[in-house]
């Protein structure tokens, strides 16, 4: 490997803990992938194109029989079907359209931090592990 030999060059009172630390630091940051939305102007219009695209109402399970345009783009969350940090994309397929109360019962343990909130506010009920939902 590249670095055996960067660090064998630096003689053997050379490699400290230190020297090792930055080589083990270079490593795992170059193994790691950045998970991240596009530019704001970006993922805006991105938003307002999924929630067009699902006639403007959640495509969750608790509101699959609600009329189109029963969504309002500032409630709409936009979801991605496969997470990034699970090889999905901000690509229109794996993008849809879920109302707050969904969102948040859609079993995903990076959703956790929504649900403390939602239950403060009444979104979701005391016993909504009963309506959590895979998809």
């Amino acid at each position: 490997m590249w670095w055996r030999h960067a660090w064998a060059s630096q003689g053997a009172g050379a490699v400290r803990f230190g020297t090792a630390r930055i080589f083990t630091n270079l490593l795992w940051k170059m193994s790691m992938k950045v998970y991240k939305r596009p530019d704001m102007s970006i993922w805006q219009a991105t938003r307002r194109r999924i929630w067009e695209q699902d006639q403007q109402r959640c495509q969750g399970p608790y509101c699959r029989y609600q009329p189109p345009h029963s969504l309002s783009l500032s409630n709409a969350h936009i979801d991605h079907i496969v997470e990034l940090s699970r090889g999905g994309s901000n690509d229109d397929r794996n993008l849809r359209t879920l109302c707050r109360r969904c969102h948040c019962l859609r079993a995903n343990h990076t959703h956790q931090g929504m649900i403390g909130v939602a239950l403060r506010e009444g979104i979701i009920p005391i016993n909504w592990r009963e309506y959590v939902w895979e998809g």
